[in-house]
Parts: C-alpha cells; structure tokens; sequence
C-alpha cells in the first residue's frame, strides 16, 4: 500500500513539476541557419534581441562536448516592463526565448506557449494580447519549420 500511495504521489509530482506547455517544430535547416534567420524574422518585426546563448560554445570551455544548441532571447521592452509592473515574477519568463537545437542530424525550434505564461502569472487582463503573441511566435517558427 506504501509503494502505490508513492507511485501515486510521484505521478503528481512529476505531473506538477512539468506542466508547462512547450512548442517543438523541426527546423528545415541546421542549427546556425535556423538561428540567423529566426534573429533576421524578429529584428525586422521590431523586436530586441538581448542575446543569444551558445550552450555548446559554453560546454566546450569546460572540456565537455555537445550539439549544437542556442537560446535566443528577445523581445519589446515597452510590453514587457508593462507586465512586469504588474506582476514582477513574470520577469523570470521575459524576455521571451526560443531555444534551437540539434540532436541525430535534426535541427528543432522550441518555445514557451505565450497562453501558459498568461495563465502561469495571473496576467488574464491581456488576453487578447497573449493570444496575438501565440500567433505571432507560431508565424515567425513556421517560417523555418517543416
């Protein structure tokens, strides 16, 4: 009866730590193309890109090999203090990120769903923001994608 009440309280666990709604597409291209054109598709949207973090660059510092993998952080600062104003946790969530990486000859594009950090920091007042946002990450990922 223990063993169940654990597997049990695992499966919650487990269920709670990651609830979090991803975006996975496949990228047509390899890692590094795959980022230069998602950073070329944002700045001519307007947006800030306030870095990119080069796992595999940083790995290799320390004598450890890995894949290609980048994080691409972006975004607009006059929304995003606006949200961070009214709920500074959010912070922790923006800017917004896409993560690129490469694994068995494949090149995949992965995002937070902007509707999960809606829901995630009581943010619900911005709706129809978050919805557009959705649409907008969607677009700017199919442009690379399968």
């Amino acid at each position: 009866m223990k063993k169940l009440f654990f597997l049990i309280f695992l499966t919650f666990l487990y269920s709670q730590t990651f609830a979090y709604e991803f975006v996975i597409k496949e990228s047509r291209f390899n890692g590094e193309t795959t980022v230069n054109k998602i950073v070329k598709i944002l700045k001519n949207k307007g947006l800030k890109i306030f870095t990119i973090i080069d796992h595999q660059k940083a790995a290799e510092e320390y004598g450890l090999k890995m894949p290609f993998e980048k994080v691409i952080i972006f975004g607009n600062p006059k929304v995003g203090t606006k949200f961070m104003l009214e709920n500074p946790v959010v912070g922790i969530e923006l800017p917004l990120k896409i993560l690129v990486y490469s694994r068995k000859g494949k090149t995949y594009l992965v995002y937070k769903s902007p509707m999960e950090i809606e829901k995630e920091y009581k943010l619900q007042r911005y709706h129809k923001f978050f919805i557009k946002l959705g649409k907008g990450l969607k677009k700017i990922t199919d442009m690379v994608s399968k």
